[in-house]
């Protein structure tokens, strides 16, 4: 096939036909990304009524460079990862385009010589697993969990007479689960006359994420489920539309990098979050692994707290639901 009717081609073809396999389909209209300059010059294009054509052409360009690869061959990458494709239904776009920016910083072309890279390199593998991490969250997200946390969890577990309260937040992105645990816990103060000591690790394998995570600053549509009484209290103004969080919630916090299969950052948690990650993002045999690993390291009765619309990634007798979140576990001690 020529170059002008391989344009002619792709630019009448939105998608592959029954004439051309799908990998086929899209390594021909990244080839021509080469050549746009020469076809907009050949004669054909020159000719009357075929200016419809450059026009497609120039739309695909814009196109194909926001999309760099086709969902086969992001499936291939993630599957090197071990990440899972469901789990990134959401989040794709924005991921294969920050994976598209990588492979044309090291002039990769294609996927089969990206991937060759990273066999390669260490370090470019590496830079590639933390441009697949998700940041996406925000303040108090599911809201009725943190009234339930307040005003019954919380006050059971104080009530208990602990001399302090490990807290772990796996995976915390940029910071605002941290935060928002660290408002409701300063809130208690009122309540109680006296509070355990707090120990809260909170951990990412993205060091950029923590970096944000430590300066506390956020755009305003982060803020959107905070109460207006917490934002006068626990918030300033930054900048048009961006909020920071007053010092004294960085208190207690201890921000570290940490993979989430790998072994958890200390044992004899009294409570744990684990949402919106590694159950998430992770297909099912790495994700059981981590798990186990998880539970192992929550202290009897503790707390586990996963995404609301996440399950468990096996059944196990050591943990029960507490209404009325079903995302929201105890573990029950040994017998």
């Amino acid at each position: 096939m020529g170059l002008v009717a391989a344009s002619e081609y792709v630019v009448t073809h939105p998608q592959p036909s029954h004439n051309i396999n799908n990998l086929s389909f899209f390594a021909l209209k990244r080839e021509l990304l080469s050549f746009y300059p020469f076809i907009c010059n050949s004669p054909f294009f020159q000719a009357p009524g075929s200016h419809y054509l450059i026009k497609s052409l120039a739309q695909f360009i814009r196109e194909d460079k926001s999309d760099f690869m086709d969902d086969h061959q992001f499936r291939q990458l993630l599957y090197l990862f071990g990440f899972s494709w469901k789990g990134y239904r959401k989040v794709r776009k924005g991921v294969k385009k920050r994976i598209g920016r990588h492979m044309k910083a090291l002039g990769c072309r294609n996927m089969a010589t990206y991937l060759a890279e990273l066999d390669k390199h260490d370090e470019v593998r590496q830079h590639c697993e933390l441009l697949l991490t998700v940041s996406i969250s925000r303040f108090f997200r599911d809201r009725g969990f943190w009234e339930t946390l307040e005003k019954k969890l919380l006050p059971d577990l104080i009530e208990k007479n602990k001399p302090r309260i490990k807290v772990w937040t796996a995976g915390c992105a940029c910071g605002e689960e941290v935060y928002s645990f660290k408002i409701v816990w300063d809130s208690l103060q009122k309540n109680f006359a006296y509070l355990p000591e707090l120990e809260v690790i909170a951990t990412d394998m993205n060091p950029a994420h923590l970096d944000r995570a430590r300066t506390g600053i956020y755009p305003s549509s982060s803020l959107k489920e905070v109460k207006e009484e917490y934002q006068s209290i626990y918030f300033i103004r930054a900048g048009k539309k961006l909020y920071a969080v007053k010092d004294s919630l960085g208190k207690d916090i201890s921000w570290e990098t940490h993979h989430l299969l790998s072994d958890p950052p200390g044992s004899d948690f009294d409570i744990i979050f684990l949402r919106n990650s590694v159950l998430t993002y992770y297909e099912d045999q790495l994700k059981k692994e981590a798990f186990k690993k998880v539970l192992d390291s929550l202290t009897p009765n503790g707390l586990l707290i996963i995404g609301s619309h996440e399950e468990l990634p096996f059944e196990t007798t050591d943990l029960t639901a507490i209404a009325p979140h079903p995302y929201v576990f105890r573990k029950e001690p040994k017998q």
